[in-house]
């Protein structure tokens, strides 16, 4: 996938992340209830209490920080679902942008080719608009790259992709 992760084993962590969070809250209702159960009168046992209470507290904290970190990383995945499809219109736009060129520029040297003998050269520099371009059909990046978004960004410039 690129720099741009697995948007699936995002999602796979972000919901581990999230069970841990349950199993955190769980766990802090469980104690609660036994640490409430227990018969234990006295400063000792209101001070057992409150530190249990200020530990659950925390724990519960705990386990609202990995909701965020789990609900970032959802929101994270939905970001790059959608680049890596930004990205596959891009090249799916860009390749058949060139295919067809390409073939009106076949066409129209085969016609002339006919009338001008020895200036075909020529004939398919003045008819290939992307002839000192940076992007050309055999000079595009790999499959998925980043780097895509900047060959939109160019053809956009010279008017070739909306």
């Amino acid at each position: 996938m690129a720099f741009y992760g697995d948007p699936d084993r995002m999602e796979l962590t972000a919901a581990r992340l999230q069970d841990r969070a349950d199993e955190v809250r769980n766990r802090c209702a469980s104690v609660r209830r036994e640490v409430s159960g227990v018969q234990w009168r006295s400063a000792a046992g209101d001070t057992f209490r409150g530190v249990v209470d200020c530990d659950v507290r925390g724990l519960l904290g705990a386990a609202s920080e990995l909701d965020a970190a789990a609900a970032a990383l959802r929101a994270h995945a939905t970001t790059v679902r959608h680049r890596i499809a930004e990205i596959a219109a891009i090249e799916r736009a860009v390749t058949s942008w060139f295919d067809d060129r390409a073939h009106d520029l076949s066409t129209a040297a085969d016609s002339v080719a006919d009338l001008v003998t020895g200036s075909l050269g020529s004939v398919k520099e003045v008819i290939a608009p992307w002839a000192h371009w940076p992007w050309q059909p055999a000079k595009l990046p790999p499959i998925g790259d980043a780097a895509w978004l900047c060959v939109a960004a160019d053809l956009r410039g010279r008017g070739v992709l909306i």
